[in-house]
C-alpha cells in the first residue's frame, strides 16, 4: 500500500495504464491497483488490454489501472505483485493499516542528507509521542541504495564472484598475450621484411592488435551463446536470498551485452598491444642480416612467456583453491544432522486470509478442517500444524536471558534465538527427538508459559542441574517460561549454527487465534511427491481461494537454508576448472611453441646419444617447473584472499591443509597431462630430418 505521490517520488511513469491519482486515497473511491510488470507478464500473458479490468485482493475487486516498469521494485526488500492507494483513514485492502511498517522515501539533496536526517529523527519523536507520551521510536533516513545489495552474505558472495570472473579474465588475458606471443615470434622474420621495404612500426602494430581485438570479438559473440544458455541453467539453482535483492530480472540484455562487447574490446587491445610490441621489437632492431630461424630464440622473450604461464597457473591454484575450500564447506553444511526426519515428509506453508476468515474462530475452525482433509489422503499418516517449519522460523534477537533465582547473565549482542509453535504431535510428525520432559498438551497455549528448549540451550542455562521444571526469561521486561521438556538439537534456521545456535518450542494450543505464516508437516508412507497433488486438491476443495506458498518434500524445503553456499560452491567450482583448463592450455601452448623452437637442439641432442624418454622428461620437467613455481605463488596469493570467504565458510579454516593438498595435486596432474602432446613431440623427432633441413 502507497500513497498515490509515490510514482512521482521515483520519477517512474507507468508503462500502461496511468498512475494514482489525488483522490485515489480517499476511503470513498473505488479500489484500484497498479501492477508489476513481472506479475502481468506472468499470471495475464501481458496483456495490453488488462487497464479497466479487474482483479480480486483479498476478495475484495480492485480495477487494473496501469502497469509498472520492467525492473521497478518497491519496497526493495520484497518481491510486490501490485501496489494499491494506502486510504487517508488508515486502511489498505478494507483493514487496518495501523501497527504495519511503514516506509516512507523522500528526495533529499546530498549536501542536506545529515541536517534532514537530524530534522527527520526531532519530528518523528514528537509524532510518536503524541500516539504514546512514553515512546522513544524516532525516524531514520538513510540512502536507498544502501538497501538493494542484500545482507552480508549475499554482499560477500556476489564480491568473491566478481574476483573470481576478474580473475578468470586474466587467465584468459594471460593466455590471449602468449599465443599471441608464439604468434608473433613465427612471424618476426616476416614483420622485419615489411619494415625493411618501407612499412611502419605503428602500422604493424595496429594489424596485429587489431588481429587481437577480432579474436576478442569473435571470443565475446561466442561467449553471449554460452552465457544464454548457462544464465538460463543457473536460474534453476540461483538461491532467492539473491533474486531477492536483486533490483534487475536476471538476465541476459542491452546492459550485460553492452558491458561484454566493451570489457571483449579492452581486452583484446589491451592483451593484444604487447605481443603487437614485441613481435615488432626485434624486426625493428636489425638490420636485416639476421634473418635465420634463431631469430626467434632471444631469452627474453622465452622468459616472457614462461612468465605468463606461471601467472596462470598462480591464478588458477588461488581459484581453485577457494572452490575447494567452499566445497568442502557445503559438504559438511549437508552432514549436519537437521534434527528432524526429513524423509517421508512433505511442507505445506501458507498464510490463512484474513478477509475470508476475520475472526479467530473461523480461523480456527478452517485449520482444523484442512488438518482432517490432508490427514484422510491415502498415502498420508498424519499432519502437524505450526508456526514455521526449518529452516524458515522466527527468531528473536538483543536478549538478555536470565534464569530465575540467579543474577543475569551476559549475554552476547550478537546472539540469535531461533523459534517456532508446534502442537501436542509435533515429535512424532517430524521425527524431532525429545529427550526429557513432555510434549506439549493440547490445551496450552503461549500464555501457559510452557516451552521446551534443545539440549544446547539447556546447556548453557543449567550447565549442572536438569532444567525441567525450571523457569527462565528472554528478558527482563518478558514473561517468565517453564521449560516442560528437552529435545535433540534441532536446526530451527537451518544447518549453520550460527544462525541460530540454540532452538525454542511454543506451543501452538488451539487452532482459534492462529494467524500470519503456517506450515503443515505432513508424514507420509512413502515418497511424499506421491501425494503433493493431492495436498492441493485437499487445500482447493476446502476453499479454492486460499494461496499456497510452498508445497514440496520437506528435505526440498529444508535445503532453502544451504542454496547460497550451494550456488557459490558450484559457479567457484566451474570457474575453477575453466581456470585449470586456461592455464593447461597455456602450459601446452608454451611448450609445444618451445618444442618447434628447439628442434634443431632436440636433434643435435638425439645424434650425441640422448634417448627419446629422455627428451620427454625434460620437456615434462620444464612444465611441472613452471607449474611448481606458480604453485608456491599461487599459495600465498590464496592465503590472502581465502581470509576474504572465511565468513561464507562453515566447519572449514580459511587455511585447510587438506584441501590445499588437494587443489595442489589437481593442479599438478593437469599440468602433467597438458605436456603430454609436446614431450611425445620432442620424443619423436627424427634427428636426420631436422639436421637435413638445416
Amino acid at each position: 500500500a502507497v500513497t498515490p505521490e509515490f510514482a512521482d517520488m521515483f520519477g517512474v511513469a507507468p508503462v500502461l495504464g496511468r498512475g494514482f491519482l489525488p483522490e485515489d486515497d480517499d476511503p470513498s473511491a473505488p479500489d484500484v491497483v497498479l501492477l508489476d510488470y513481472d506479475f502481468w507478464q506472468a499470471e495475464l500473458g501481458g496483456a495490453r488490454n488488462v487497464p479497466g479490468s479487474t482483479v480480486s485482493l483479498n476478495g475484495t475487486e480492485h480495477t487494473i489501472i496501469g502497469v509498472m516498469p520492467k525492473g521497478f521494485r518497491f519496497p526493495t526488500y520484497a518481491t510486490t505483485a501490485g501496489w494499491v492507494p494506502l486510504r487517508t483513514d488508515g486502511t489498505m485492502l478494507g483493514t487496518s493499516a495501523q501497527g504495519r511498517y511503514i516506509e516512507a522515501a523522500m528526495r533529499v539533496p546530498v549536501d542536506d542528507l545529515e541536517s534532514t536526517s537530524a530534522e527527520a529523527a526531532v519530528r518523528g519523536s514528537a509524532l510518536f509521542r503524541q500516539e504514546d507520551p512514553a515512546s522513544e521510536t524516532t525516524l531514520r533516513l538513510e540512502p536507498m541504495a544502501e538497501g538493494r545489495g542484500g545482507s552480508g552474505d549475499e554482499q560477500q558472495a556476489m564480491l568473491l564472484l566478481s574476483g573470481a570472473v576478474v580473475l578468470i579474465l586474466l587467465v584468459a588475458g594471460v593466455n590471449m598475450v602468449n599465443l599471441l606471443l608464439a604468434r608473433g615470434s613465427a612471424r618476426a622474420n616476416e614483420m622485419a621484411v615489411r619494415m625493411a621495404i618501407g612499412a611502419a612500426r605503428g602500422r604493424i602494430v595496429r594489424q596485429i592488435a587489431t588481429e587481437a581485438m577480432l579474436l576478442a570479438l569473435l571470443g565475446g559473440a561466442a561467449a553471449v551463446l554460452v552465457a544464454m544458455a548457462v544464465v538460463h541453467a543457473l536460474q534453476g539453482i540461483m538461491p532467492g536470498s539473491i533474486t531477492f535483492w536483486s533490483p534487475y530480472v536476471i538476465a541476459i540484455e542491452q546492459r550485460t551485452l553492452l558491458f561484454t562487447f566493451t570489457v571483449a574490446l579492452a581486452s583484446g587491445l589491451v592483451f593484444g598491444l604487447l605481443p603487437a610490441f614485441s613481435a615488432t621489437d626485434w624486426a625493428r632492431s636489425t638490420d636485416g642480416s639476421a634473418l635465420t630461424r634463431y631469430a626467434t630464440r632471444t631469452r627474453g622473450k622465452r622468459r616472457l612467456r614462461r612468465g605468463l604461464v606461471i601467472v596462470e597457473i598462480a591464478f588458477s591454484v588461488m581459484l581453485l583453491i577457494t572452490a575447494s575450500l567452499l566445497i568442502n564447506s557445503f559438504a559438511r553444511l549437508m552432514s549436519v544432522d537437521p534434527g528432524m526426519r526429513l524423509e517421508n515428509m512433505a511442507v505445506l506453508q501458507f498464510d490463512v486470509s484474513r478477509t475470508t476468515y476475520p475472526d479467530d474462530a473461523a480461523r480456527g475452525a478452517y485449520l482444523r478442517r484442512l488438518e482432517e482433509r490432508i490427514a484422510a489422503i491415502p498415502g498420508v499418516e498424519a499432519a502437524e500444524l505450526t508456526a514455521g517449519l526449518p529452516p524458515n522460523t522466527a527468531i528473536s534477537f538483543g536478549l538478555a536471558l536470565e534464569v530465575q533465582g540467579e543474577a543475569p547473565r551476559a549475554t552476547p549482542d550478537d546472539m540469535v534465538l531461533p523459534h517456532t509453535s508446534v502442537g501436542p504431535n509435533f515429535f512424532d510428525v517430524t521425527g524431532a527427538r525429545l529427550l526429557s520432559g513432555r510434549p506439549f498438551h493440547a490445551t496450552e497455549d503461549y500464555s501457559s508459559g510452557s516451552v521446551i528448549i534443545d539440549q544446547e540451550l539447556a546447556r548453557h542455562l543449567w550447565p549442572d542441574a536438569s532444567p525441567i521444571g525450571e523457569r527462565f526469561r528472554l528478558d527482563p521486561e518478558w514473561d517468565w517460561l517453564t521449560v516442560v521438556g528437552v529435545m535433540a538439537d534441532l536446526r530451527l534456521r537451518g544447518p549453520d549454527e550460527r544462525l541460530g545456535e540454540y532452538a525454542l518450542l511454543y506451543p501452538l494450543g488451539s487452532y482459534d487465534g492462529t494467524g500470519g505464516y503456517l506450515a503443515f508437516a505432513i508424514r507420509t508412507r512413502g515418497d511424499p511427491r506421491a501425494v503433493l497433488p493431492a495436498i492441493r486438491t485437499a487445500v482447493r476443495e476446502i476453499d479454492p481461494n486460499q494461496p499456497i506458498q510452498e508445497l514440496v518434500p520437506a528435505s526440498t524445503y529444508y535445503a532453502q537454508a544451504v542454496d547460497l553456499p550451494k550456488f557459490l560452491a558450484v559457479l567457484m567450482g566451474i570457474l575453477a576448472a575453466l581456470a585449470l583448463a586456461l592455464a593447461a592450455v597455456g602450459v601446452h601452448g608454451v611448450l609445444a611453441f618451445g618444442v618447434t623452437q628447439r628442434r634443431h637442439e632436440l636433434g643435435v641432442r638425439m645424434v650425441l646419444g640422448a634417448r627419446a624418454g629422455e627428451l620427454g622428461r625434460l620437456v615434462v620437467g620444464e612444465g611441472v617447473f613452471l607449474a611448481m613455481i606458480g604453485i608456491v605463488i599461487g599459495l600465498v596469493g590464496a592465503l590472502l584472499s581465502t581470509r576474504i570467504v572465511q565468513g561464507v565458510l562453515y566447519g572449514v579454516g580459511a587455511v585447510d591443509v587438506p584441501t590445499f593438498a588437494i587443489a595442489i595435486a589437481a593442479v599438478l596432474v593437469v599440468v602433467a597431462v597438458a605436456t603430454l602432446r609436446p614431450a611425445s613431440r620432442a620424443a619423436r623427432l627424427d634427428p636426420s630430418e631436422v639436421l637435413r633441413a638445416e
